[in-house]
């Protein structure tokens, strides 16, 4: 049997898919275009156990979680969304014939459809094969508040009378000898005997039904624990005695024991663990404690037994076989797979792994607005079946998963431009926008030369991706010219015939001679006759031609390109590669709109790096001042940052940051190992005192010295600048953080003392730097190198693109709020009303905050009245001191005798 179409509707990340296939089929595409849910879309038709979970289904596995919609009005039921995934079997197994012979129809293998009415005829070989038509429905069941799914025969003419179609039953999906292999990184659904398991299955294909349970639990139940352990004894009958109080323990003997299990079959299935030997010096393990390799190949050997017990009928769905296993397991998986199975369903990044399938049988995924797309790879004109194979580890594997293909000639320019290309991501940010090729998805490829060049570009174009073209000059017919253009959205055949006169033509000659001489120092290019004295202008480009022509595999134009000035970089190269970034599309930069505030515009900021893809290990940092603002800033990351990505979001204080730096690193400058925060009481308790005016206080800041220095006692205001001094001395720390932060949102960063700037300042060239700031909301300029200035020293430091967001005030338009809030933080009220903000007078000596509140929530559900508004659904209430927010909390809950009037649920929050 072999799945020929699948029709997905409505299922997890897909809205709307029709993939047709011919036998063995591999998946490629870029990252959650819908690999894992295709897999999962035919676990869900196929499999004979994935409906028997509880619930079969849920929220996430329709689209956008779209089960249900809203009735039009209260009382009137709602609309059920379903989801469909239909799934057609040709050439059903003589077992599946028998006993599903009235649901069978028939498939036209060159027309790739179903026989339709009156077309008889076409029911018959070879013209047509059997098949059989399946279909799962999932819903949102209203009535009983659930989901349910259940698989159906499409064609069903002997449903019973009010039945739409027959359920397919188990013993029928078992004989499709589905088996789905998620990503490979534990064992624990292979090779334990859950049921389900890989284990498992072997014994139930076996048909074994053993006395392993009864036998087992009756050895555990006789196993006496308290034997081999005599001080539980005493506990357990002590537990017996005060038991016997609440509870009359009438039973003879002790009431009560220990046993290994709950002496069930289903905690033995889930307890029972399979051990290992993995060498003659080794007892046997469990095999959790096994590396990740030896269980892939551990899973591996049990599919292939299980295949073995299913030699006419195995469907294998596997992710990613690649995962921890080195290139020739990969191969070995692969061609098992292909040998092996009925049919295989495989995704993979692996060259190692997509190399085994041929292009016929290769589906490149695309998605949009919810539909996927399939093109077969052979479709794509221009390479035959040899030629894929042979250049499927040259990158070309890569360039499909991605969006653009940068094809170059030679072997000299592969290794050079992607070189000048990382130094133009960092020297250049306005142009790259900080992002590096691979992030905008662009992948160099050589084309093992010029004769391969329209080849290779017709490819990639057929496959929808840009294409690039970096060639040198040569005399060509015209029609070789016009095949060049037409494969190369950017078409750049420069004006030397070769890379390497390019080069030597470009760049300074003193930068040249510079790159020879090294040469000859390292003594690699003897036979060339570098001179130790420098030769006339002409000499140098020569030798230097020469010299990159022989180190074209040792990549000796890379190492000159990474050593030299940017500036001093070919100017040809250089702008090509400006043509590339400029040709593709960035990551969308968040544009504030009229609702957004600065918190919320980077939190958005962050959620499009996240979707951008992070490494393993990899977040966005938050970083804040106060505990206060970092409780906010993840209050409203809640509300715009989905749960997946939330974790992926980092935020802190800036204390909380520096402690994360100075905790296992601080005793790089010079301090013990173990380091101990030193608490403000702890050190107020120390100085004894001691102020800043005293004469004593310069003694004070030694003695704190001290304490870090010999003790590992670390002041709160030593973390600043000990961390910069960490960073500052320690080029590694600072990359690695940078490696683990891709972005950094700084926030109220007008307030960042000296120290905390300057470790901002050193993480920047590592990493994206977002800066929040607003100099009329300066909150610690009282301290020491706090003011306004370090707004200047940003735009100095970072050259940073600028949005203003002060004149914005989408939340309140056609108001003076955002007037009214600047005048009170600034203490300059202007004596005049402000439109929008209704004032109510009061006695501050004789104030009675429950009138006073519930005048001023009148007022404002007056207003929306008034204007046509909705009512709000949430008011902020500020009072200037805790004793105030205390005195109008009282008065909302009507607590005393002066606060009358229903209670009003109100939360009640003290700022730092």
């Amino acid at each position: 049997m072999k799945v020929v179409r699948l029709a997905i509707t409505n299922f997890r990340g897909i809205q709307n898919a029709e993939l047709l296939f011919d036998g063995h089929t591999l998946f490629v595409g870029s990252n959650n275009v819908g690999k894992s849910t295709i897999c999962e879309a035919l676990d869900l038709v196929l499999s004979p156990d994935r409906l028997n979970r509880t619930p079969p289904i849920d929220e996430f596995d329709f689209y956008n979680a779209r089960y249900w919609t809203q009735p039009p009005a209260d009382g009137e039921p709602g609309s059920v969304v379903p989801l469909r995934i239909e799934v057609v079997l040709i050439q059903p197994s003589a077992a599946v014939m028998a006993k599903c012979g009235s649901h069978i129809e028939f498939w036209h293998t060159k027309e790739h459809r179903l026989i339709g009415q009156g077309e008889a005829d076409l029911a018959a070989a070879p013209v047509s094969v059997p098949c059989l038509r399946l279909e799962t429905v999932g819903r949102y069941d209203e009535e009983e508040d659930e989901f349910v799914a259940k698989t159906y025969f499409v064609h069903s003419p002997d449903a019973a009378e009010g039945e739409d179609r027959k359920v397919v039953p188990r013993p029928i999906k078992r004989e499709f000898g589905f088996l789905y292999l998620r990503a490979l990184r534990t064992g624990s659904r292979a090779l334990s005997l859950e049921r389900g398991s890989l284990l498992d299955i072997i014994l139930r294909t076996k048909g074994i039904r053993t006395a392993l349970w009864e036998r087992t639990i009756e050895r555990l139940r006789g196993l006496d624990v308290e034997a081999d352990a005599n001080e539980i004894a005493p506990v357990l009958r002590e537990i017996e005695k005060r038991l016997n109080r609440y509870i009359a323990l009438e039973a003879p003997g002790n009431a009560t024991s220990l046993h290994v299990s709950e002496l069930t079959r289903d905690h033995l299935r889930k307890t029972m663990a399979f051990f290992l030997k993995l060498s003659p010096d080794q007892d046997q393990v469990p095999f959790a404690h096994a590396g990740t390799g030896t269980l892939n190949t551990l899973v591996l050997a049990l599919l292939s037994f299980i295949a073995d017990l299913k030699p006419d009928n195995v469907i294998f769905a596997m992710e990613e076989p690649e995962i921890a296993v080195p290139p020739p397991t990969q191969r070995r998986i692969a061609q098992y797979l292909l040998t092996k199975s009925t049919q295989a369903f495989v995704t993979s990044h692996s060259p190692f792994v997509i190399e085994r399938f041929s292009p016929s049988h290769t589906l490149l995924l695309s998605r949009n607005a919810g539909t996927v797309t399939a093109q077969k790879i052979s479709d794509a004109s221009g390479l035959s079946e040899k030629e894929f194979k042979r250049f499927a580890r040259w990158g070309l594997c890569e360039c499909m998963l991605g969006k653009a293909a940068v094809v170059v000639e030679g072997l000299t320019e592969f290794h050079a431009l992607p070189v000048a290309a990382a130094r133009m991501e960092a020297e250049e940010p306005k142009l790259t926008a900080g992002h590096s090729l691979d992030v905008l998805g662009a992948t160099f490829f050589y084309a093992d030369g010029e004769s391969n060049m329209a080849k290779f570009g017709k490819f990639f174009k057929t496959l929808k991706l840009k294409t690039f073209g970096f060639y040198d000059y040569s005399k060509r017919p015209e029609k070789a010219t016009e095949a060049l253009k037409a494969a190369y959205d950017v078409n750049c055949e420069h004006e030397y015939k070769g890379f390497e006169d390019l080069v030597a033509r470009e760049m300074p000659v003193a930068t040249l001679w510079t790159f020879l001489h090294g040469l000859r120092a390292s003594e690699e290019v003897n036979e060339m006759g570098i001179p130790e004295a420098r030769p006339d202008e002409a000499a140098v480009r020569k030798m230097a031609s020469v010299a990159l022509r022989q180190g074209k595999g040792a990549g000796w134009a890379a190492s000159l390109f990474e050593s030299c000035p940017y500036d001093e970089l070919p100017p040809t190269a250089m702008d090509f590669l400006r043509s590339v970034y400029g040709a593709l599309p960035k990551p969308v930069e968040i544009e504030p709109d009229d609702e957004l505030g600065k918190t919320t515009v980077a939190l958005r900021k962050a959620v499009a790096r996240i979707g951008q893809g992070l490494q393993s290990g990899q977040t966005v940092l938050f970083l804040s001042f106060s505990r206060a603002a970092v409780a906010r800033v993840l209050d409203a990351a809640k509300m715009d940052v989905s749960y997946e990505h939330l974790g992926l979001l980092s935020v802190e204080t800036f204390h909380a940051f520096f402690w994360r730096l100075l905790k296992p690193h601080g005793y790089l400058l010079g301090a013990p190992r173990r380091l101990s925060i030193l608490l403000p009481h702890d050190e107020a308790a120390l100085r004894g005192g001691i102020g800043e005016e005293d004469a004593q206080w310069a003694d004070w800041l030694h003695a704190r010295e001290q304490l870090f220095w010999e003790q590992g006692r670390v002041a709160f205001d030593l973390f600043a600048p000990k961390a910069a001094e960490l960073l500052e001395r320690c080029g590694h720390l600072v990359r690695l953080i940078g490696a683990a932060h891709p972005l950094i949102i700084v926030d109220e960063a007008q307030d960042t003392g000296t120290h905390a700037w300057r470790c901002v300042e050193l993480l920047a060239p590592h990493a994206q730097v977002l800066c929040l700031a607003d100099l009329d909301q300066q909150i610690y300029d009282f301290l020491p190198g706090v003011g306004p200035e370090r707004v200047s020293e940003i735009r100095e430091a970072l050259d940073p693109f600028e949005q203003d967001l002060g004149s914005d005030n989408g939340r309140s338009p056609d108001t003076e709020i955002l007037a009214f809030a600047n005048d009170i933080l600034t203490n300059r009220p202007r004596g005049a009303p402000y439109r929008g903000v209704e004032r109510i007078s009061y006695n501050p000596k004789m104030v009675n905050w429950n009138q006073l509140l519930r005048r001023g929530i009148k007022a404002i559900f007056d207003a929306a009245a008034a204007s046509g508004k909705e009512p709000p659904k949430s008011i902020a209430v500020l009072a200037d001191t805790g004793r105030n927010a205390l005195g109008a909390s009282k008065a909302l809950s009507a607590l005393g005798e002066a606060n009358k009037g229903k209670a009003v649920a109100h939360k009640l929050h003290f700022d730092e």
